[in-house]
């Protein structure tokens, strides 16, 4: 056989490990995250439903939430770590794994607005966003998962409840 073979066969072997390297990391990165949301999704109540996209994404949608909510739905996005371009490409970017949370509220809010961390949005890390709208979702907070997830979990949500206790 070649060396032109030998380097070929070597490629694909290198990429097949890494693809199912980054998919088993996804899989323990997601199992984490679910694990931390947990408890923050059985105080909504209501009925969840989990849809998985592909090994890299998953979102739970909360109906018949308890008060104040109406419904929630909480999307992890999960960088795409079987592809080597596409680690290359989100790191570059300065991308990673996001959480975003929406809420519809059972009440309109009376404003608008858009906060931005660090200032505005103590104890979530930078590049977090938080828009309260008048149309649905009510509430849309986007926070980077950099790191062990739990603790950006808990103040998320803490964040949350928080903007809703600021709305009542």
């Amino acid at each position: 056989m070649s060396p032109l073979n030998w380097l070929v066969f070597g490629l694909a072997g290198l990429l097949a490990v890494w693809w199912v390297a980054g998919g088993l990391v996804n899989r323990r990165r997601a199992g984490r995250l679910l694990a931390a949301l947990r408890p923050h999704l059985r105080e909504l109540a209501g009925s969840a439903t989990i849809r998985w996209h592909g090994s890299s994404a998953f979102r739970i949608d909360i109906r018949d939430a308890s008060a104040p909510y109406r419904a929630v739905s909480v999307l992890a996005l999960l960088a795409g770590r079987e592809a080597p371009l596409a680690v290359l490409w989100a790191l570059w970017r300065g991308r990673g794994d996001t959480l975003v949370i929406e809420a519809d509220l059972l009440r309109r809010p009376g404003r608008e607005e858009i906060l931005e961390s660090p200032d505005r949005l103590p104890g979530l890390p930078a590049g977090s966003v938080l828009a309260l709208r008048r149309e649905h979702p009510h509430l849309h907070l986007a926070v980077p998962l950099r790191g062990v997830p739990e603790p950006v979990v808990e103040a998320a949500f803490r964040t949350l409840r928080g903007r809703v206790a600021d709305l009542a």
